[in-house]
């Protein structure tokens, strides 16, 4: 067996210092940072910043599907946001003396909300809120949606909807508006059920004709470089988007003479559209359309913006009734812009 080197204590210290060895570590270390610093310090203006970046995140992701640490965003919102934005309505409304108030409910999709969201529920959590905020006395207006639970239907008839219990606790009558959208848009698809045509259906089918074709898209571009008509592309309607269908129409009637005379100079097309253009009327049906549309329109535009109350609400209810009532009776009808 080798004999094993003995330990030269200082000698061997010394002699490791003044090592290439250890002289590039000691570089190497210079280089590096600490694991310390990258980790966030408590009560630093580095942890502000990052608490408040993440305030902002979930303040603009609460109706987003973002499914990562969803356990702290929804923390951060019902527990710092919520707090913090009814505290600031509290404050605007003791401030200025605000002696009326409205209150709005919306239903859960998911049951997120209430266990069970029958008519007594709801009215006794809108109850026990407003109670709780010293607000139930000043309550003059109730909104939801145009539910049988919110409303009583129609007619607003029955004892069982939270609008009819609300006024009964309350002891006094108040206003009720239903969803302002969903009521202008459910007028439009009436008046436009009552035509011979089926406007929504044809604008969908000239759109899927084609939105999927590349070579059809093109052909009609060429086709309107050849008539001099400057090429516009056709835009998709959803019913459940409020907005999107007088875009549409407008688009269409904007190319509408182009349209026409590419499908009617087609070989095969589908039997509707080929039916609705060589139907001269239907172009007339298309600006009745867009002309009353507008008005409907022009005001779910309006109510669709932030900062509105139930009252400007009603009010823009009311005067949408009222063009319609004076177009009846001038018996107004559109010109071909």
């Amino acid at each position: 067996m080798s004999r094993r080197k003995s330990n030269k204590g200082k000698a061997d210290l010394i002699q490791h210092l003044s090592s290439s060895k250890h002289s590039k570590n000691i570089q190497s270390t210079s280089g590096s940072k600490s694991v310390n610093t990258f980790f966030v310090t408590q009560n630093t203006k580095i942890e502000e910043k990052i608490l408040a970046v993440e305030a902002t995140l979930a303040f603009h992701t609460v109706a987003s599907k973002i499914s990562s640490a969803r356990t702290k965003t929804e923390a951060i919102v019902n527990n710092v946001l919520a707090p913090h934005s009814l505290k600031e309505v509290l404050k605007i409304i003791n401030d200025n003396n605000i002696s009326f108030i409205g209150v709005c409910t919306d239903g859960s999709n998911h049951g997120a909300s209430l266990p069970n969201e029958t008519s007594e529920t709801i009215c006794n959590l809108l109850i026990e809120t407003l109670e709780n905020m010293n607000l139930l006395s000043k309550c003059i207006a109730f909104s939801g949606d145009n539910c049988n639970t919110n409303f009583g239907g129609v007619e607003r008839r029955g004892t069982n909807n939270v609008f009819y219990r609300l006024q009964q606790y309350i002891k006094k009558p108040i206003i009720g508006i239903g969803c302002p959208a969903h009521i202008l848009n459910n007028c439009v698809q009436h008046a436009i059920d009552g035509l011979p045509i089926d406007i929504e259906s044809i604008i969908l089918k000239i759109y899927n004709y084609f939105s999927i074709y590349t070579v059809r898209t093109e052909a009609l571009k060429e086709f309107c470089i050849f008539v001099d008509v400057e090429y516009k592309k056709l835009l998709f309607h959803s019913k459940t988007r409020w907005l999107s269908l007088f875009p549409a129409i407008n688009r269409l009637l904007q190319i509408y003479p182009t349209l026409q005379s590419y499908f009617l100079s087609q070989n095969q097309i589908p039997i509707a559209i080929k039916s609705f253009f060589e139907n001269p009327l239907n172009e007339s049906y298309l600006w009745f359309i867009h002309s009353l549309m507008y008005v409907f329109h022009s005001k779910i535009e309006i109510m669709e913006k932030e900062n509105n109350s139930i009252w400007e609400i009603s009010s823009i209810l009311l005067s949408v009734e009222n063009a319609l009532h004076e177009r009846k009776q001038q018996e107004f009808l559109p010109l071909k812009k």
